[in-house]
């Protein structure tokens, strides 16, 4: 099927936060919003016509999830990027952020260092600070043409147990798709963490098949090393339907080398 990239969507009143906060908060009439992920294009055929079959049948109680929803999810990460990830080893939530915050509250205590790569997508902050954590910045270098992980600061950064890296792959909003090389270092220094449990959200978005960024775990697995990874990903936003959480909610698939797997509730 073929899909109309230029047709233009007249998106007047439709409360599209896109639109309307540069010009009810901001004041600023002629702000081409490029801030939030919130494209123009329609949903797909196949979606809207999802949506409206369900809407059809007039009765919206308490869903259940249906085994479609995690077989399609594991299906895509195998099918897209070679990952095979069992079932038992997926979380369903409500969305990325809500997502980023169950991560925090649950690998770290209150007090504990976790540290983000700025500059960076502003829910992490507000993840860590409103459970009562400390932000650890690990700036991001620019050499004039792009930007690129700082690994020598991030070793200095590491100074206490129960940290945790936010790490966003592609990064928000630098707009790098972290090659294999530097999650290959980055995962590394994690080994390195010994007696530390670090614990690795990742916020997904589309991306050039020629520029796909590496889903799987990033380090040698090794029966000495307690590190946990888990990839927060979202299928809305690809899909032109950001805001559905609860047509195409989002998933955490939660690996923990060695010994099987982990999951959030």
């Amino acid at each position: 099927m073929k899909y109309d990239f230029d047709k233009i969507v007249d998106r007047t009143g439709t409360e599209s936060l896109k639109w309307v906060y540069p010009r009810k908060v901001l004041k600023v009439d002629d702000a081409i919003p490029m801030w939030v992920a919130d494209m123009d294009f329609e949903a797909p055929p196949a979606v809207v016509e999802a949506v409206k079959r369900r809407a059809e049948h007039g009765v919206f109680g308490y869903p259940l999830v249906p085994p479609s929803f995690f077989a399609a999810a594991i299906d895509w990460l195998k099918r897209r990027h070679g990952w095979e990830v069992e079932k038992k080893a997926m979380a369903m939530t409500p969305g990325i952020v809500p997502a980023l915050n169950y991560c925090v509250r649950a690998f770290t205590k209150p007090g504990d260092p976790v540290i983000v790569q700025t500059p960076v997508y502003h829910p992490f902050f507000y993840a860590i600070e409103n459970n009562h954590r400390r932000v650890v910045r690990n700036p991001l270098r620019f050499d004039g043409r792009r930007y690129t992980m700082d690994l020598d600061d991030l070793r200095t950064r590491i100074d206490a147990p129960g940290r945790m890296l936010v790490l966003c792959s592609p990064h928000n909003p630098v707009g790098r798709v972290w090659s294999r090389e530097e999650l290959e270092a980055l995962g590394r220094i994690a080994i390195s963490w010994r007696r530390s449990r670090p614990s690795w959200p990742s916020k997904r978005s589309l991306v050039s098949p020629r520029a796909r960024p590496s889903t799987r775990p990033a380090w040698p697995r090794r029966p000495s090393s307690p590190q946990t990874q888990i990839s927060i990903r979202s299928s809305r936003t690809r899909r032109s339907a950001p805001g559905s959480t609860s047509a195409t909610p989002s998933a955490s698939s939660l690996s923990k080398p060695p010994t099987g797997t982990a999951r959030t509730g």
